[in-house]
């Protein structure tokens, strides 16, 4: 799916410290959609001073005294918070990206609970990553766009130098308020991962930031996974085993002698001899080449980005544009196996039968393989050389990122065929 530069307009929310349901402000409804007004009780989300720090403000409009009862969505926790308070109530216990369900009501003397009525709350967003950290982004609590994108609605945004934020290559768009940032980086992958053996690269993905305001410097980089190596072959085996070595070419010559009285009796044990000994098997063969390694995998593609602040003053956007790099290929396969070495030639046997010592009757007789003259098989022969190595996997493609500074200026796109791409976008004065 190509990815679509539409624009989502931003809109202004409060600054710190001030209520999100302030009726003169413009708040961004995706963001704080969380605010409840009941005609007896006012519920608002209050931002903190610093990042991810917010809480929830309960003001009765009358004289009474109400209670409330909370419930955390994620822990499935219940408690009861505030048990007949009058004016104003302020729950400081909240977590910023987090849903709480509250019940306000009162109880009434037999210890039951008359609910008024019941709110879901969504804390707002806020990421903060501190000097030199690494966070994967959570898109856990992301909605997903009609494009497949994990959508993010954030309220603050907080780099600090030297942090990075990883994509790892997913669809992401981030609807962002306020991006403070000193030489903070999102990139979709570190420099140099990679694949594991036989998996291509992934791509850098798709990123759309959409801020509404951005102080300091932000380095963007789109990069694609380096591409796995290749898997090895495997060893050819059996079917690349060389050559039988010949067969010894010399027969052996032995003598075979037996002793017997005038009724057959044994007068004493046989005696063999081996006069000439057979000539060796030849050596096998040597085993055949193997397999040529399988080429590397693909790199990833670098992936497209597109950035956009209304208010870019202050800021320089740096960016980065890297395609993976194609995997190593694997060695080559292992050579088969050496050949068996050749049978030795066989024997040729004078046996002669004696009775009362004196020689009765010889005769001749092959022995393959030979039993007397124990003749030696031939060596096995070497296994085979290894297979050429693979080739290297091709590498991914220089995609582009585009970037718009205040509504009025025209989108610029950046792409190249080199390998490596760096620019940035400085301040609009």
């Amino acid at each position: 799916m190509r990815l679509s530069w539409g624009l989502i307009p931003l809109f202004c929310i409060l600054g710190c410290g001030r209520s999100f349901n302030d009726d003169k402000s413009k708040h961004n409804d995706e963001l704080f959609q969380n605010i409840a007004a009941n005609e007896l009780v006012d519920v608002s989300v209050q931002e903190g001073i610093r990042v991810g720090d917010y809480s929830v403000v309960f003001e009765a409009r009358d004289n009474s005294k109400y209670s409330i009862i909370k419930h955390d969505q994620l822990s499935g926790e219940t408690v009861e918070l505030a048990l007949g308070f009058a004016g104003k109530f302020v729950d400081e216990d909240v977590k910023s990206g987090y849903v709480y369900n509250y019940e306000v009501g009162k109880f009434l003397a037999d210890k039951s609970f008359n609910k008024i009525f019941q709110k879901e709350i969504w804390i707002p967003i806020d990421i903060k990553v501190e000097e030199s950290e690494e966070k994967v982004l959570d898109t856990s609590r992301a909605a997903i766009s009609s494009q497949g994108h994990s959508v993010l609605i954030i309220n603050r945004m907080r780099l600090s130098k030297n942090s990075r934020i990883l994509t790892e290559g997913k669809k992401i768009q981030l609807k962002v308020n306020s991006i403070q940032s000193l030489g903070g980086t999102i990139a979709s992958f570190r420099r140099g991962e990679k694949a594991d053996t036989g998996v291509s690269g992934k791509s850098g993905g798709e990123l759309i930031v959409e801020a509404k305001s951005l102080e300091g410097s932000l380095h963007v980089v789109m990069r694609g996974q380096d591409g796995g190596d290749g898997q090895r072959p495997p060893a050819l085996g059996k079917i690349g085993q060389g050559a039988k070595g010949q067969k010894g070419s010399v027969d052996g010559l032995a003598t075979f002698k037996t002793f017997h009285g005038p009724m057959g009796s044994e007068l004493e044990p046989p005696r063999e001899k081996c006069n000439i000994p057979p000539s060796p098997g030849g050596p096998g063969g040597k085993g055949k080449k193997g397999r040529k390694g399988n080429p590397g995998l693909a790199g990833g593609n670098s992936g497209v980005a597109l950035i956009y602040v209304e208010e870019p003053e202050l800021s320089k956007i740096f960016f980065e544009l890297e395609a993976g790099k194609g995997g190593a290929g694997s060695p080559g396969g292992t050579g088969g196996p050496g050949g068996d070495g050749g049978d030795p030639a066989p024997e040729k046997v004078a046996e002669t039968d004696h009775e009362d010592g004196r020689p009765k009757q010889t005769f001749e007789h092959f022995n393959d393989p030979p039993e007397i003259c124990r003749g030696i098989a031939g060596e096995t022969g070497p296994v085979g050389d290894d297979g050429e190595a693979g080739d290297i996997g091709p590498p991914g493609e220089i995609q582009k990122i585009c970037i718009k500074r205040t509504k009025n200026e025209e989108t610029q796109c950046f792409n190249s065929n080199k390998t490596k791409r760096r620019n940035y976008v400085g301040s609009k004065n």
